[in-house]
């Protein structure tokens, strides 16, 4: 799931910032890229529907974390709203993403289902932190998404 989410999102755009460069790795205190986002860690929930015992059906709710880092100039005129911003546009494609979409891992080659995402989300924005003494300030915030993908097997 996280590579299926980090696919979605790469290259994202928003005011004042380049393409989002996207990593499936645990978050870097200094990252190499501005702005960039971790998809990294997630909590799952499996269920499973199956009579008489066999194959079956699951749905398995996940709770996916992103991590979203950005290096902004302190005190620039867009320094309140840029952040923000490309918050909004990092949720705005999840949820655009077309729903009942098949997607296979690369792993097992099993093939499932996305049947939600972007529907339910939070955000922790704590605020940005001095990272130089010229000014530049280090913007992070986490996006807990939910994911529901339906599997046979």
């Amino acid at each position: 799931m996280q590579q299926y989410v980090a696919n979605i999102l790469e290259g994202v755009t928003a005011p004042d910032f380049d393409a989002c460069a996207v990593y499936i790795a645990p978050p870097q205190a200094a990252a190499a890229a501005s702005p960039c986002i971790f998809v990294w860690g997630f909590r799952d929930h499996e269920t499973r529907r199956t009579f008489p015992r066999g194959k079956g059906f699951r749905t398995v709710e996940y709770s996916l974390y992103l991590w979203v880092k950005a290096f902004i100039e302190g005190g620039s005129p867009r320094e309140s709203v840029a952040f923000p911003l490309l918050l909004d546009a990092i949720k705005q494609v999840l949820r655009v993403t077309p729903l009942g979409a098949a997607i296979t891992d690369p792993d097992t080659e099993q093939v499932s289902t996305i049947q939600s995402i972007g529907e339910d989300m939070q955000t922790d924005f704590p605020g940005p932190r001095d990272v130089t003494p010229q000014g530049v300030r280090l913007y992070e915030a986490s996006i807990n998404a939910m994911v529901i993908e339906d599997k046979i097997g």
